[in-house]
């Protein structure tokens, strides 16, 4: 591994063999020691290392969201450590679906790793936790009985939890419209369901969404308007409000026009 920083090939370097202990200590320490295809590497090193392999998980799964190939292989990989970076990843326009298979295929595994997460001092993981652990609870899982194991305060956590509604996270004040946000002037999205376009009142509320949206995790209005439209319809309408906002002199205070891209950018737009 050099002290410079640049990428190692994960076998050798320079045609000369990497002694096993730096390999791992790559590997383990996040360091992108890969070339070629990502996910034909993962099988590689756990069969190489085993467990001593799998701190190095959830930087891998940064590295494979980033853009460096596939990894199906994940599913098969049973560790509490993919956990939270699958978790936070269920949105993600490349692996978003295989966070979410691997979080159904190992919910029981995935909730007892969350909910500890869901109540700790970090907000950003505990967002994630609680979207995930949302999600599962929705898709079938009992989350709250799982949970339990943790004992009854555990169970009283969660029960409150779900009681909560998140698209009731709103700011104290509401931003203003932006007059650089002419939803006349954009694509309306069609609903998956009937293929009807939305009416110019529902992309205001949209753009309402998006100004009061983090990047990440996005408010949990934005994932019901995913869920509801066609994304082609809504990569179309972010390219166009990110558009205007170039046009209207790309203002600070409105910078959440560019962040659209983020919530609903496909590919092409990208």
């Amino acid at each position: 591994m050099r002290a410079d920083g640049k990428y190692v090939d994960f076998v050798k370097h320079k045609n000369e063999a990497l002694p096993d202990e730096l390999v791992l200590e790559a590997w383990n320490a996040g360091q992108k020691t890969y070339f070629g295809v990502l996910g034909k590497k993962l099988p590689h090193v756990l069969a190489k290392f085993g467990d001593a392999a799998l701190p190095g998980l959830p930087a891998f799964v940064e590295h494979l969201a980033g853009g460096y190939g596939d990894a199906p292989f994940l599913l098969e990989i049973a560790s509490w450590r993919l956990a939270l970076p699958l978790a936070k990843h269920i949105e993600h326009r490349r692996i978003g679906k295989l966070a979410w298979r691997w979080l159904q295929k190992h919910a029981e595994l995935a909730v007892l790793a969350l909910v500890p997460v869901a109540f700790g001092d970090d907000k950003t993981a505990r967002a994630h936790a609680e979207r995930a652990l949302f999600r599962l609870r929705a898709s079938g899982v009992d989350v709250a009985a799982i949970g339990e194991r943790y004992g009854k305060p555990a169970r009283a956590a969660l029960d409150k939890l779900f009681s909560w509604d998140p698209i009731y996270d709103l700011p104290k004040t509401m931003p203003k419209p932006s007059p650089a946000f002419r939803p006349d002037t954009f694509t309306r999205p069609r609903l998956v369901a009937g293929g009807k376009a939305l009416p110019l009142s529902a992309l205001e509320t949209i753009g309402t969404m998006l100004a009061i949206s983090p990047v990440d995790p996005p408010y949990a209005g934005l994932l019901h308007v995913k869920d509801a439209c066609e994304p082609r319809g809504l990569a179309e309408l972010s390219w166009e409000i990110a558009r205007a906002w170039e046009h209207a002199g790309h203002k600070k205070k409105d910078i959440w026009m560019l962040m659209s891209l983020v919530h609903f950018a496909d590919d092409e737009v990208v």
